[in-house]
């Protein structure tokens, strides 16, 4: 069942990131690593720090468990709770709305302080366009957990993937005629189509919306009891995000843009390599929270699945990026930059996927305000960091400090799930580690000691080489992957 699960949810996140990277391509190739994007990607910021202070996510992770036990209950009870939580969540989220786009302008100069006042500008027109997608976002929240309690993997990605391909139509037809507007007006209508999607898809499982302010079993108050806890960890997350962002607006204009293009590279990475498996098991673990060896298995094969992704970025990261984004816009420099920005992200994915179990260990044991209380000083800690380590070590503080802050939050899960007086460790035998450590160590050694660059890797003799090695080496974490899932 889990192997079945993972290959559903890895194959459709596989689309999904080729199309993702298609995107990018797309904009490198129109925009490059120029003052315009960064807007771009500034006034996107600015609406995710909006998200994340609704506290749709987490409110969203703390129902999954909650939803699993009212349908056990009674059927259809689940959803039920989920109109309460709808009727009385939007109605505060729209005021908020309200608020966000007033701010619009004072919450710009907070995040982009080094940029001119007609920058300034056209990141707060952008912003009050996109910031009424916070309500779909929300409802889109709450039904792709829900469809995760069902077992429906695959439904959430395969929508993001008919986004990813309506952005990329919008901006080929309209860059011409519209320029960076293309690139708002793609996600509007994608986000649009995602919301609209959700909902017939959430009518086919048998949810009908109810005007209800409360319901039997589901203690609504207790509920949103978990928004004291939350408020503040998301108040700091977004204190980090300006902090971050702040402090890169003062760093030479491209920068920014470079560090954007391979954080959402990573993201895809992230959504493919890793995501599947912390997916399946946050809702495996919920249902059987006594089983440790299911956590031993699922922490096994993510190792196997890090020290792929590691041995891929470093031997084959250069070559590829310098493959999908060297062109007139984007200068061998930037390659270069690029491709060191994606090994600190690459460095980031493995701490966080680590994290990521801890973390969902102590939501699924009922933790989850303990663990956002330890996450709100983790996160206060991670925006001071920030400021002294871009400002000190400018371009290298910036490549650093999601590894940096993802270290940070790994720690703080981990201390939270040990107060829960579970004994679980992270271990891994000694056979794995030597043989995982020889493919990484020997990684290393191609890419470094022979001088592995782009032309090294398309002379076709090289480059079967160099595949066969990998695929030599890749072949022991992947079979581990696969007899690891297989008896789940």
């Amino acid at each position: 069942m889990a192997l079945n699960s993972l290959a559903r949810l890895t194959s459709i996140n596989a689309v999904t990131s080729i199309l993702g990277v298609a995107y990018s391509i797309l904009q490198v190739e129109y925009f490059g690593a120029s003052r315009e994007i960064e807007i771009y990607f500034i006034a996107q910021n600015l609406l995710y720090v909006t998200v994340s202070l609704s506290q749709t996510g987490h409110l969203a992770e703390i129902f999954l468990p909650e939803f699993l036990r009212l349908e056990k209950l009674r059927k259809n009870q689940g959803f039920k709770a989920l109109s309460v939580i709808f009727n009385r969540f939007l109605l505060f989220a729209s005021l908020g709305l309200i608020f966000f786009f007033i701010s619009a302008p004072y919450l710009t100069e907070l995040m982009a302080p080094g940029y001119s006042s007609q920058d300034k500008a056209l990141i707060t027109s952008i912003f009050r366009l996109l910031v009424p997608l916070l309500l779909c976002q929300i409802v889109v929240s709450f039904f792709r957990v829900v469809l995760n309690a069902k077992s429906k993997y695959g439904t959430p990605e395969f929508i993001v993937a008919t986004t990813v391909v309506i952005n990329i139509i919008s901006l080929i037809l309209f860059y011409e005629t519209l320029g960076l507007w293309a690139l708002v007006y793609a996600m509007i209508v994608g986000r649009l189509f995602e919301f609209v999607f959700y909902i017939f898809q959430m009518h086919k499982l048998g949810y009908r919306h109810h005007f209800l302010w409360s319901i039997e079993d589901f203690d609504h108050q207790n509920f949103f009891q978990a928004l004291k806890s939350t408020i503040v960890y998301v108040s700091s997350t977004a204190l980090f995000n300006f902090t971050l962002t702040a402090s890169a607006s003062f760093l030479p204009e491209g920068i920014y843009a470079i560090f954007k293009y391979v954080q959402s590279l990573a993201s895809k990475v992230f959504s493919l390599a890793i995501l599947p498996f912390i997916t399946i098991f946050f809702t495996e673990y919920s249902k059987n929270i006594a089983n440790s060896r299911l956590v031993n298995d699922y922490v096994r094969a993510l190792i196997s699945v890090n020290v792929c992704m590691v041995m891929g970025a470093v031997v084959f990261g250069h070559a590829l990026l310098d493959l999908l984004w060297s062109g007139q816009k984007f200068d061998d420099l930037s390659v270069e930059l690029a491709y060191a920005f994606l090994l600190t992200n690459i460095l980031a994915l493995v701490i966080a996927s680590l994290g990521n179990i801890y973390r969902k260990m102590s939501v699924a044991l009922g933790y989850g305000r303990m663990l956002y209380n330890v996450w709100t000083i983790s996160q206060i800690v991670s925006a001071c960091l920030a400021i002294i380590v871009i400002s000190t070590f400018k371009v290298y503080g910036l490549m650093s400090i999601i590894a940096i802050n993802f270290a940070v939050l790994a720690f703080a899960s981990a201390f939270v799930f040990y107060q829960s007086g579970k004994k679980w460790t992270l271990f891994i035998s000694r056979g794995d580690a030597f043989i995982l450590g020889i493919s990484l160590s020997t990684a290393l050694y191609l890419r470094w000691f022979l001088g592995i660059d782009a032309a090294f890797v398309f002379n076709s003799d090289n480059w079967l080489f160099l595949v066969s090695f990998v695929v030599f080496l890749g072949a022991y974490p992947i079979m581990t992957i696969f007899r690891v899932m297989k008896r789940l």
